[in-house]
């Protein structure tokens, strides 16, 4: 596999086919070892075994993502998976604690910049068991907490949100185009939220820009992290 500046970053790789809505594509894959996940930055205790990384051509990629939507034949952290019919929806929904060996699937076109793999083995931390389920869960628990006092309209005794944390936000919601699902979350209560799929996928989108934040700070999408955010997250660098 190579990144963006044609430097290989790995040689243990093999080709694979796989079906999305009816269409097959295919991809070469590697097998994230411990080496190359330390070599990212990430501490050691974060790693588990089994997640791949498949690169295909943007051509390829880009035709990926739009069949996918309605497909459930893999669970890919790279775009929105199907959340009703298999297992990533499973741990959406929280009837399954995290993924599972042969589920841990990254798709990104060739050459991705090495920020790209970083945000995206952050998805891998976060459900693929380098957290646990319960800091899973507190962390959507307090990305929710933040979000609402974000959003809301305040009374006269409550605190204003700092602007950062409501830029914050807007650009992790932008970014992974979720308008649509924070609407439906805006007059809900906690309980109703944290078991919502959208707002898990908001959270750990939240979760990933924070990655890429600490681990390349000089090239990450978002350049400000809130305090209140920086707070919550795990120590996620070696």
């Amino acid at each position: 596999m190579r990144v963006s500046d044609g430097k290989p970053i790995a040689s243990y790789d093999f080709p694979g086919e796989f079906t999305v809505a009816g269409r097959s594509f295919s991809a070469r894959f590697f097998v994230v070892t411990q080496h190359f996940f330390r070599s990212l930055g990430y501490r050691n205790d974060l790693f588990k075994k089994g997640c791949l990384i498949g690169t295909m051509n943007r051509q390829a990629y880009n035709a990926c993502t739009r069949h996918q939507v309605k497909g459930d034949s893999v669970g890919l952290y790279s775009f929105h998976p199907d959340i009703t019919n298999n297992e990533y929806g499973q741990v959406l929904r929280g009837q399954r604690d995290y993924l599972s060996f042969e589920r841990r699937v990254i798709l990104v076109p060739d050459r991705s910049a090495i920020v790209t793999l970083i945000h995206e083995l952050a998805h891998d931390i976060y459900f693929g068991n380098g957290i646990t389920r319960e800091r899973r869960e507190d962390f959507v628990k307090q990305i929710f907490r933040l979000y609402k006092a974000a959003t809301m309209p305040i009374t006269s005794e409550e605190k204003q949100a700092a602007p950062a944390l409501i830029d914050f936000f807007k650009r992790i919601a932008a970014n992974c185009q979720a308008r649509h699902i924070l609407l439906t979350i805006s007059n809900s209560n906690e309980i109703m939220a944290r078991l919502n799929p959208g707002f898990q996928v908001f959270a750990s989108e939240c979760f990933a820009y924070v990655a890429e934040k600490v681990m390349r700070p000089e090239e990450s999408t978002l350049k400000i992290i809130p305090k209140e955010i920086e707070d919550i997250m795990p120590e996620l660098k070696e």
